[in-house]
């Protein structure tokens, strides 16, 4: 009683552990956790690790980029789409990566933040170990507010401690190659359009030049990939005759993009020590990783303008004194060698005449110690650092003949970071055992500093020939949590975390997270584990602020309320298995901020809040349908279902004149002839980023007209809109293996149902084919079907239906039956990725984040040749 009592009043009294140092149960065990091991990985043109959680985890959603280096966007359970915070914490071996901005990265210096490139830039795939999703309530409260939209645990591979010296190569080569360009006229279609839109003796005629040119074909090329990774591991003696695990190991990779001039190379290391004392009573873990890499920067504006520039004119301007780099460039009509700014850019140009390029450095030390006193066999001790240093420089030169500015100087920009990003923590374990029943507590605090400096450079420009600009900042959080779990058996689990977090400095705002964890084992014991089923359910509530940054905006708790219930199954011994999830999370108070134009230059900085909630049901089921000795065979199958509602939102007034009477509007801001419009919403009863659009009224023919709405009464003289949403009502993830001998072919796919995309490449394709200002503008192969004269973004005409279905990983690997001799297992492997996609929507790709087909990379279509040569375990 006395120990029941003493569980109760630490629970209540202390905060729950936010990074619990639990490592997920066996996927059979705990299906929630869903954790992916090596062997789950995919392969081929991967150069980051959320690559691999594609099609294969239920609620996982992610979008990667087509820019060599670039970001994949990550959504979980679709985040919080209201909110600023957004993105899942990433969990780096224990250290929580950073998932938000830093104060004064999101105002006047967000131009100047390509440096810091994304989280995992620095990490070589082949260095994981394993990928786990938190999502549930339980498993994501303990990472505090920013586990509030999801956890990515990685796991990189460490020192095992085999007496056995082993080397492991993994390399692969492979090119790339846009799938999917965006049908525009061609030489051949715009001459005749012209002459047919504007007679012989227009202007417009003697503007088309002798030129056949495809833009696109122009800045678009095969990509190339190459990845080459080396490991040694192994044991070493010390003079006490102790074995000393340790793990080295070497990665270099190299990718041009598929647009020309983008290129992007890395050099990572990293060595792992893993000693132990008082006969293994105290473990050390000791580890060093650094990188380096350098990218040449291709702007993605040629993209677009490589859809408007006049397919007639020639890439490179015939006459001789062409002051512009040889570029075919349009001048003002009249001037003495003025660009005409109006004018769309020499695509090619642009990226030839830019040389961007960024640099950089990265380096984690880390430190682990773990202690087990053999006198105290219910209690461990345990610690650990980490030390995140990264140093960037970004350096962009124009030459002074560059047609793509004008300026007649050298232009250049330099913009230097460095961030870093101290992180210590430290918890005591206490078991206790009493027959059947078992209670485990855990006490711990941990300590987070992160801060960041920014230099930005320029000389040469419009207003003034020099501008020298500064920035710091710096986050702090800190912590003190507990938790605990009762257990009956392996039958009947209850947990319980509690946190109090201290996350800003100087001021001292708190904020609180609890949960609540129950499992019931309905079928299955320790004895008979081949088959087992277990019900659990999850809360969490947390309640903590941002940003320090109170100067520029009002501060408000986020409070995320989250429940959920689910079956964790496995049958048959174990050949079938999944899980069946359902959750609940309410969002209040969810912070925004964006950039208001009240006057010219003049920008102003507001924050709004709002409320919403979402639901949704997640099923997996994995099958093995052949299990023997020379013959395996599996199946499996994730589908996911959400929705989700706004329930509030802030004062809009500032929005009301600017055609939204309701709501807040969102998603990107689309130039028009009145100076702009959103296309998307977040009003009360409906989705967050709803598409908020004009209702178009189509002719005889069923083509659009332009300008003409349908107005909600016949005597009114306001258009009605639709809100539309832009979620997939269902998400599906495919994927199966089949193994007969030494040879192995897999896939994996994905599926969106139901999905709707906004148009955007074909909204900015007119009619409007001539300039005034002297030029020519070439458009969208399906302009007749949209027959505007200027662009109407406010109609409904460019949502399309979306739904796709995608093959995105298809291998076929062939093992060596002798391998090297009886110490090497040597397999290679063909892998294509994004081998087709069947879908009606007309854009270049739709499967995209914001709804929007506002991303003018093409999807890649990859082929890579891969080799792995691994010593017998």
């Amino acid at each position: 009683m006395r120990h029941f009592i003493l569980f109760l009043l630490a629970l209540y009294l202390f905060p729950f552990h936010l990074l619990s140092q639990e490592k997920p149960a066996e996927k059979a065990d705990s299906l929630r956790f869903q954790r992916l091991d090596e062997a789950d990985f995919a392969s081929g043109m991967i150069s980051n690790p959320l690559e691999f959680l594609i099609g294969k985890v239920p609620g996982v959603e992610v979008f990667p980029s087509a820019e060599p280096g670039g970001e994949p966007e990550l959504r979980l359970r679709l985040g919080s789409p209201m909110s600023l915070f957004s993105q899942p914490l990433i969990v780096l071996d224990g250290l929580p990566l950073a998932n938000e901005d830093f104060p004064g990265q999101m105002d006047e210096y967000d131009d100047y933040l390509q440096a810091i490139r994304q989280p995992l830039a620095f990490l070589n795939p082949a260095d994981i170990a394993s990928v786990t999703v938190l999502k549930d309530a339980e498993a994501t409260a303990r990472y505090g507010h920013r586990g509030s939209n999801g956890v990515i645990l990685i796991e990189s591979k460490a020192a095992q401690g085999s007496k056995e010296f082993r080397v492991r190569y993994q390399g692969g080569a492979g090119i790339s190659q846009a799938s999917r360009l965006t049908p525009v006229l061609s030489p051949g279609q715009f001459r005749e359009l012209i002459q047919y839109r504007y007679g012989p003796d227009d202007n417009a005629i003697n503007k088309l030049g002798l030129g056949y040119t495809d833009w696109q074909q122009e800045i678009f090329q095969t990509g190339s990939w190459n990845n080459h990774h080396v490991s040694l591991e192994g044991g070493l003696y010390t003079a006490g005759g102790k074995l000393l695990p340790y793990r080295v190991s070497a990665g270099y990779t190299d990718e041009r993009g598929m647009l020309k001039t983008a290129r992007f190379q890395r050099l990572s290391t990293d060595v792992k020590l893993a000693p132990s004392f008082l006969q293994d009573q105290l473990q050390l873990k000791l580890g060093l990783r650094t990188s380096w890499d350098q990218s040449r920067l291709a702007s993605p504006g040629a993209m677009y303008y490589a859809l408007r520039f006049d397919p007639t004119q020639p890439v490179y301007d015939p006459e001789p004194d062409h002051p512009w780099g040889g570029y075919t460039t349009y001048e003002r009509i009249g001037s003495s060698r003025q660009i005409n700014t109006q004018a769309p850019k020499n695509p090619l140009a642009l990226l030839e005449q830019v040389n961007d390029r960024l640099h950089g450095n990265r380096t984690i030390s880390q430190a682990a110690l773990h202690f087990s006193p053999d006198k105290l066999p219910f209690l461990r001790l345990n610690f650990r650092a980490f030390y995140d240093e990264y140093t960037g420089e970004q350096l962009d030169t124009i030459p002074k003949d560059a047609g793509v500015l004008g300026l007649g100087v050298i232009y250049t920009e330099e913009t230097r970071h460095k961030n870093q990003n101290l992180f210590l923590e430290s918890w005591v374990d206490v078991e206790k055992k009493w027959g059947n029943m078992s209670l485990k507590l855990t006490e711990g605090a941990f300590y987070q500093k992160q801060s960041h400096k920014i230099n930005y450079f320029s000389f040469g420009g419009f207003s003034s020939n020099r501008r020298s600009t500064d920035s710091h900042g710096y986050l702090k959080n800190k912590a003190l949590w507990t938790q605990a779990s009762l257990a009956w058996k392996d039958v009947l689990t209850l947990s319980g975390r509690r946190s109090f977090e201290y996350p800003f400095f100087p001021s001292n705002r708190a904020g609180g997270i609890s949960s609540l964890g129950f499992s019931w084992k309905l079928l299955g014991s320790p004895a008979a584990p081949s088959a087992f089923l277990k019900l659990r359910a999850g809360y969490s509530l947390t309640n903590s602020h941002h940003r320090p940054d109170s100067a520029r905006i009002n501060l408000w708790a986020e409070k995320h309320e989250k429940w959920d219930v689910g079956l964790d199954y496995a049958f048959f011994q174990q050949k079938l298995w999944g899980s069946l999830s359902y959750f609940h999370h309410d969002m209040s108070n969810l912070l925004n901020w964006r950039t208001f134009f009240g006057g010219p230059g003049t920008p102003s900085f507001y924050n709004f809040g709002g409320d919403m909630k979402k639901t949704g049901v997640e099923l997996q089921l994995v099958a093995t349908l052949i299990q023997q000795k020379s013959r395996n065979f599996s199946l499996g199958i994730n589908l996911t279902v959400y929705q989700n509602e706004v329930t509030r939102v802030a004062d809009s007034v500032l929005f009301a004149d600017a055609g939204f009477p309701e709501g807040i509007p969102t998603g990107p801001f689309l130039p028009s002839a009145t100076g702009g419009v959103y296309v998307q919403t977040h009003s009360v009863g409906h989705p967050a980023q709803s598409f908020y659009l004009s209702e178009q009224v189509y002719d005889a023919l069923g083509l659009p007209i332009e300008g003409v709405y349908e107005p909600p009464q016949a005597n009114s003289s306001q258009y009605s809109y639709v809100r539309k949403n832009k979620w997939p009502t269902n998400r599906i993830g495919f994927f199966g293996n089949l193994a007969i001998k030494n040879w192995e072919l897999s896939f994996i796919s994905s599926a969106r149902l139901n999905y709707l995309i906004y148009n955007q490449e074909l909204t900015q394709q007119s009619n409007s084919l001539y300039h005034n200002s002297g030029f020519l503008l070439n458009t969208h192969a399906e302009h007749e079907s949209v027959n505007f004269l200027t662009p109407q973004y406010q109609s409904d005409h460019f949502l399309q239906n979306a739904s796709f279905f995608r093959l995105d990983n298809l291998r076929l690997a062939y093992r060596l039956p002798n391998g090297m001799g009886q110490n090497r297992s040597v397999s290679f492997a063909f892998i294509s990725q994004n081998l087709f996609t069947l879908t009606n929507f007309q854009g270049r790709n739709p499967d995209i984040p914001r709804g929007i087909d506002e991303s003018l990379y093409p999807v890649p279509r990859n082929w890579v040749v891969e080799v792995i040569i691994t010593p017998h375990q």
